[in-house]
């Protein structure tokens, strides 16, 4: 069985976020669409994530975070992550994003290459970009790095990211 060494390279900007895959057994690094379109704007994801069914009288469990479209947008996700980094609600909401934005570029690798992954054994990491000037510094790197832990556990759970299911891995340090 093959093994591959592949890095999902996030950088998080404070209004879209693009996505890089490098699979080191292949040598080959690839930007990812995530948009349905046909110009350079597929590889900038807008940093927002939709909240769905926070309507009056619907039942906790039909609540869900999704890229597309929701009853409440949350925006300004990493300003606000940034400006209240204690704030569960702002955590939560990059999970959310994280997660979901993690499904989208799994779905669309084992996709675009079928014939290569399917039956290959991954060694996964997950490598959030920050400013090259504060990196070493940057006392946010930790809490962006427990963002995106969090944010794959949750992203390998099946069916709807619910509220609840992502706030509950944002309170570990």
């Amino acid at each position: 069985m093959d093994v591959h060494d592949v890095t999902i390279g996030l950088d998080f900007g404070t209004s879209t976020v693009k996505v890089v895959v490098t699979d080191a057994s292949l040598e080959q690094s690839l930007a990812v669409p995530l948009c349905a379109t046909d110009t350079f704007d597929a590889y900038l994801l807008p940093s927002r994530v939709y909240e769905r069914g926070v309507e009056p009288n619907l039942a906790s469990d039909e609540r869900a975070y999704s890229l597309v479209g929701g009853t409440v947008v949350h925006r300004d996700l990493k300003l606000g992550l940034l400006g209240h980094p204690d704030s569960l609600a702002h955590r939560e909401r990059v999970v959310a994003f994280f997660a979901l934005v993690l499904r989208s570029v799994r779905a669309w690798l084992f996709k675009r290459n079928a014939s290569v992954y399917r039956r290959a054994r991954i060694a996964w990491r997950v490598a959030i970009g920050l400013p090259s000037t504060t990196v070493l510094n940057n006392v946010m790197a930790p809490l962006l790095q427990r963002m995106v832990c969090a944010a794959w556990h949750v992203a390998g759970q099946r069916g709807r990211l619910r509220p609840g299911e992502c706030a509950g891995r944002c309170t570990t340090t």
